[in-house]
Order: C-alpha cells, then structure tokens, then sequence
C-alpha cells in the first residue's frame, strides 16, 4: 500500500499550505505553539501559584530545564497534530492508513496491486515440424530508465504444424502498472529458442491489466466520487464508482458521451489506458458486469469502450551541449525517447516527471520540452516539427517516434 507516509518533521519549517491553515486554527484558539509563548505559559502559571521566578534569562539553569522537560516536547506535540492529526481528519489531506480508516465509511477498500497477464507472439523461421514453447520462458525488453522488465510464459504451447507464429499466454514477474507496455517491448528472449526467430507483444495483448497498490491520490479521488454516487440512481458518479473498481482503471480516465448513441436512454464509457489498452475480453467483460449481471439502472444502456486514439508522428531534433562524450550522448538520447514515450503513455517510468497526454486537453510540446530539461542535463535545446496537439474524446499516441542528434 502507497501510505504516501515520511519522517515527520517536528516543527512548524515548510508548512505546506493546508499545514498552515492548521497551525492558524490553533493561533486562532489562543493555543501557544512557540517556545517563547510556551515560557510565557509557564511564567503565568508560576504567578498564579505564588511562585516567584527572578531569574529569567535564557541561560538559566530553571528555564533551560523547563524547556528540555516540557516546552519542547510540547512543541513537537503542537508540530505532530498540525503535521499529521489535523491532515488526516479530512479526505482532502488524510493519507495511508487514516484515507483508509475515512474510506471504510463508505464502504471503499484500496485496491491492491495486480500483475499483468497477455498473449505473447512467438514467430518462427520454417514450418512442417514440431517445435514447442515451453512453460517459464522469460521474454524481456532492453532497458528503459535502468529498468528491464519480464515475462514468464505460463503454459506449455507447441506451434501448429502450418503456421509460423504462436501466442502464449505469459504473466509479468512481478506486480504493477509499469509491466503494462506499449506493442513490441517485449521483444527479447532471456535464452535462445532454437527455431525462434522473434517475439513481440502484439496490439490487444493484455488480458489482465497490472496495477499498483492505489495510490493515495487515486484512492482519494475515488473517495470523492463515492459522495456523489450513493443514491441507486445511475449518474455518471455511479457510473464511475462501479467502474473504477476494476485494478487500474481510475476515475479520471473515464469519460462519458451523452449523446444518446444509441436512441434514449443509452451513453457510452470511455476508459482511457496507460501505454496499450487491454484486450478486448478484458471491455467484454466488464460490459458484461454492467449490463448483464444487471448493474445498471433502470432502462439504461451503458456500453464501455477504450478511449480512441490518434496517431502521430513525431519528430526531435537535439542539440546536445559540446561537453558529453559520443558514449554519453547515446545514453541520454535513450532516455529521451523513452521519456517522450512516456508522455505518449507507452511506458511509466517517467510518470512523475512528465505530462501525459490525455482527452479534451492539449498536448504542448512547449511544456515537453520544458519537462525535459528539468530532468535531464546536458541538452542545449530540442527542435520539434510540432507545437501541440488538441484532443477531444481521444488520446493522441504515436505513430512514430524520430529522435536524431544535430549534426549526425
């Protein structure tokens, strides 16, 4: 679980902006929070019980006691309730166990992470004879952002006797949406197959979509919907609420058209996927969740769809700077394309840095190329052949990818 948790910091440095708001609340009922009211406090209270103190100073043997028993644990107390117990009273700024604890009121449970499960493509270079692919078999992609990911086959398949490809169901080794890549990642084999020529992730591949563990912002986001869809009438907050139980499929990307695509009463949903959308057993069955096991309401035709897409080509010219070596550029020149991919939704390792692109938005490459240099050194600027690409009720992906270096 993504508890979204760090080492609490017992003092009142770099408030965030809801931190703030909390430590006014205390302010505002005239409780003391600083070492100096805290002492302030203290002397009152020695007042009132007759006890004179006339050595104030700060370098008093007394006060410097006082402060080391009571008024600093005090203000970590203050800091620990402005920092953490105040925040996670509330959806908007609870995280971890606490969102759980507000989630478990509207009957919502995180979700966890699941692994990703789809066909993989094996060719070969002759027929006639028999040839087998074996349980086990790790297929691999070559790094992306100092990361390999792999695939297991998970049965046994042999290739029909007239054909030269086969597809064989396959499970990621581990959990997570980042094993969730785009066409033809997954391209090589950790051990050679006599009479294999290649292997590939064709379009459509996945059958079980990997996830993470939600992340606080999803699960919060979620949460936020429940509000709204706890009537049995079916509005788009119902909607997205059954949904977006599904491991990764999260309430922002899914959109709804209204207009009635098939006579009175019907809409279709929208799911928008990370880098390739699932197979089409995978829309199947979640059709079949709403309409046929009958959570829908009454009289209504919902029928969900992957988020269309459009397809473009892409073209960056970089001007590297004069002091990167010929084995450092082809590096860095990796990792851009890989970012940029991730910007198109073809991988996830960049997520964190990168905008991606998205329905009714506008894909800037402005803002691309800002992203960029934040996060990788050494370029002097990038030249694209676009400027930006509008979307309505689709997703712009790519149809190629051209990253050339100037002066090669």
């Amino acid at each position: 679980m993504d508890n979204g948790s760090t080492t609490t910091n017992l003092n009142f440095e770099n408030l965030t902006a809801e931190e703030t708001e909390f430590k006014n609340a205390l302010e505002v009922a005239n409780i003391p929070i600083t070492e100096e009211q805290l002492k302030n406090e203290f002397d009152l209270m020695a007042k009132g019980a007759g006890i004179e103190i006339t050595n104030t100073s700060s370098y008093s043997p007394f006060w410097q006691l006082i402060t080391a028993i009571a008024v600093k644990p005090f203000n970590w107390l203050t800091a620990f309730l402005v920092r953490e117990v105040m925040p996670n009273c509330y959806v908007k700024t609870a995280k971890g166990a606490f969102l759980d604890l507000l989630a478990f009121g509207y009957d919502l449970e995180r979700k966890k992470a699941t692994t990703a499960v789809g066909y993989l493509t094996f060719y070969r270079d002759s027929i006639g004879q028999e040839l087998e692919i074996t349980a086990n078999t790790v297929v691999r992609t070559i790094a992306i952002n100092n990361k390999i990911y792999r695939m297991k086959t998970i049965q046994s398949v042999s290739f029909p006797i007239n054909e030269n490809k086969v597809k064989v169901l396959a499970t990621a080794l581990e959990s997570g949406s980042a094993y969730n890549l785009a066409t033809n990642y997954y391209s090589i084999l950790e051990e050679s197959i006599p009479g294999v020529t290649s292997v590939t992730n064709e379009e459509d591949y996945l059958t079980i979509v990997g996830a993470d563990s939600e992340h606080d912002n999803d699960f919060r986001e979620r949460l936020r919907n429940q509000f709204t869809a706890v009537s049995n009438w079916h509005s788009d907050a119902k909607y997205k609420a059954i949904i977006s139980k599904v491991a990764g499929i999260s309430p922002s990307n899914i959109f709804f058209d209204h207009n009635i695509p098939r006579g009175p009463g019907s809409a279709d949903a929208y799911i928008l996927f990370d880098a390739t959308a699932p197979s089409s057993q995978f829309i199947a069955q979640l059709n079949d969740y709403i309409n046929t096991e009958g959570n829908h309401g009454h009289g209504d035709d919902l029928q969900i769809k992957i988020l269309p897409a459009t397809l473009h080509d892409v073209e960056v010219t970089i001007n590297f700077s004069n002091d990167l070596g010929t084995e450092e550029q082809t590096i860095l020149k990796q990792k851009i394309t890989d970012f940029i991919r991730c910007a198109f939704r073809e991988n996830s390792d960049y997520k964190e840095n990168v905008t991606q692109a998205t329905a009714f938005d506008i894909f800037s490459f402005s803002r691309l190329d800002q992203e960029l240099h934040n996060t990788f050194i050494g370029v002097k600027n990038y030249k694209w052949n676009k400027s930006e690409i509008a979307s309505d009720m689709d997703v712009p992906r790519l149809n190629s990818l051209t990253v050339t270096v100037e002066g090669e």
